[in-house]
Formats: structure tokens, C-alpha cells, sequence
């Protein structure tokens, strides 16, 4: 099964095609407004421009128009232990990975020991369900979700993005997570909204032929020459195949294998510039600030996983 093929075997498995499609622009004034008046506990309507917003997992749902299920992925991870994680772990990464276990017991493991199909799949987990800043661990509780999405088990979205929003404006994170979703509810409930307003362009989650294309590529033949350490270039450049040998890497490239470490380098920067966008403090609420958006420098990213955003959805 090639990979556009899998993917929509996953797709159908879950009706997502309207979830897994193109997002809209985000009205940024008013995702800031929409997070200056959610108090981060379970209120299930935020008060935007005078308008209450519904934002609960009904709500959330029929934007992306998705029907009620019975959640057996929130049974599954409450009871996801032992045997039950090792099995989760052997799903969806390869063969031979184990849990890298915190000093306070936390579970995780790299990302680069994801398999390449859930490798596509954790790209959309991360902008679009469970969101995350971290580009080099994956927390057990993502892992978990990760398993239940390729093995079709039924997962309530609008449950989950619920829980996340609660998290985002409980902590006041630095990104403010879902821009896109909050624009559609907002614009669902009447919430005035004018063309001179910022907007900003929300494409990283969807899943179309573009983003598999970014997420997997043909792997060039082998050049003796090229240091081990290219391979996964900190710098998330590709490495350079020399101009001598271009021509017989094209003729001998290997359809069946696929280099996921410096194509997927990139695509972590580019699907995280709507989440950059959003990272500035923007206290205090509800006044936007006019740096928020400023271009921000490129910054190493720490491989050290936060704990609480290890754990959003493992309370």
C-alpha cells in the first residue's frame, strides 16, 4: 500500500476527510480576545466581541463535521499500562525502540524512532489534536493517541481539542494553540469580523499530496564520502548530494526506502510558524501587541520534554 493510499485508509477509517482538510485563515485579534476571556477551566463558552461562543467537544465536532462516537480511545488510555504500552510502542515506532524514562517518570521516546507512515501521522497529531513544541521527543500520552489513530480506534476529536484549549488558556502558553478552529467557532456564533483585520495562514495541519511529498521522500543513493552525522543535520538543511555524483544517485535511488530525517528537519520548521506566530507573552489581555508577530529568530530547540506538556492528556 503506497503512502497517499495508507493515509486515506486511516482517513476513512475515522470519516476525518473534513477534519484532515484544508484549515482557514485565523483572525488573529480575535484569537487573541478569544483566549483573553477563557478562564482555562471547564467553561464550555468563551464571551468574543460580545457574542458567546460555544466551545465545547459538541461544538468542535460540528465544525469539522464529525459525529458522535464512543470513545474507546480515552478507555484505552486510562487503562494504557505495562504490556499495553509496549504493545502501543511496537504499533507505531521501530523495531527494537524502548521508553526513555525521566527523572520523575515520565515516558517518552525520540521522534526519529517513529516508523515512517506514523511519522506522517504524528505531524497532523501535533498541529491539529494534541499540539506540542517539542521537535525531538514524543510524550506517552501521544504516543497512545498515535496508536489508537493508525489502528482505527474511535477517538472523540472534539473531547480532545476541548481538553487542549483548557490546557492552553489554564497555563497562558506562550502559543496559543487551534487559531483556525477558534476563527470557524467564532464565525459560526456571529462574532463581527472585518477585512482589515490580520489574518495568518493556518495550512501546517492538513493533510493533502503536498505534505505527504514533504514527509516522505526517495532516498538518494549513499555518498561513501557524506559523514554519518549529515543524516540528521541539527541545522534541518538537507544534506547535499555533490554535483559529480547527482547523476548516478538519480539512477540508482531506491523507491522502497525513504529519508525521513532531513525533509522532515524542514517540515517541523515550516509547521511551526503558526505556532512561532503565537509565541511572544501577549499579556496584558485582552491588548494585542504589535510585536507579537515580528519575525522571530531561529532558536535551538531543547530536546528536554516539558512535564506538564507531556501530560496534557494523561490527567
Amino acid at each position: 500500500m503506497g503512502y497517499e493510499d495508507y493515509v486515506h485508509s486511516v482517513v476513512t477509517k475515522h470519516n476525518w476527510k473534513q477534519f484532515c482538510t484544508q484549515l482557514v485563515d485565523a483572525v488573529v485579534p480575535v484569537v487573541c480576545e478569544f483566549y483573553a476571556h477563557h478562564a482555562g477551566e471547564g467553561q464550555r463558552s468563551v464571551y468574543v466581541r460580545g457574542v458567546q461562543v460555544p466551545i465545547d467537544d459538541y461544538a468542535i465536532n460540528r465544525i469539522y463535521g464529525l459525529d458522535d462516537v464512543e470513545d474507546l480511545h480515552q478507555e484505552y488510555a486510562a487503562k494504557a499500562s505495562g504490556d499495553w504500552l509496549d504493545c502501543a510502542l511496537e504499533n507505531v515506532c521501530m523495531p527494537g525502540t524502548t521508553w526513555t524514562v525521566s527523572a520523575k517518570g515520565k515516558l517518552t521516546v525520540s521522534r526519529a524512532s517513529l516508523t515512517p507512515q506514523c511519522k506522517v501521522w504524528y505531524h497532523f497529531l501535533k498541529t491539529r489534536l494534541m499540539p506540542s513544541t517539542h521537535v525531538q521527543t514524543v510524550s506517552k500520552g501521544r504516543i497512545i493517541l498515535l496508536d489508537s489513530i493508525i489502528s482505527g480506534r474511535p477517538i472523540d476529536v472534539g473531547t480532545i481539542i476541548f481538553q487542549s484549549l483548557r490546557t492552553c488558556a489554564a497555563k497562558k502558553c506562550d502559543s496559543l494553540w487551534f487559531p483556525s478552529l477558534i476563527t470557524s467557532l467564532c464565525a459560526n456564533s456571529g462574532v463581527p469580523m472585518f477585512d482589515t483585520e490580520e489574518r495568518l495562514s493556518c495550512s501546517n495541519g492538513a493533510i493533502k499530496k503536498a505534505t505527504i511529498a514533504r514527509l516522505l521522500i526517495v532516498k538518494m543513493a549513499k555518498v561513501p564520502s557524506q559523514p554519518p552525522h549529515n543524516q540528521e543535520d541539527e541545522a534541518g538543511q538537507a544534506p547535499q548530494v555533490p554535483a559529480s555524483n547527482t547523476a548516478a544517485a538519480s539512477s540508482s535511488r531506491d523507491p522502497t526506502q525513504v529519508d525521513l530525517t532531513s525533509s522532515l528537519q524542514m517540515l517541523e520548521q515550516r509547521m511551526s510558524l503558526v505556532e512561532k506566530n503565537f509565541t511572544k507573552p501577549i499579556f496584558p489581555f485582552p491588548e494585542f501587541p504589535d510585536g507579537v508577530l515580528e519575525p522571530i529568530a531561529d532558536e535551538e530547540v531543547s530536546d528536554e520534554v516539558d512535564e506538564e506538556d507531556a501530560d496534557v492528556q494523561e490527567d
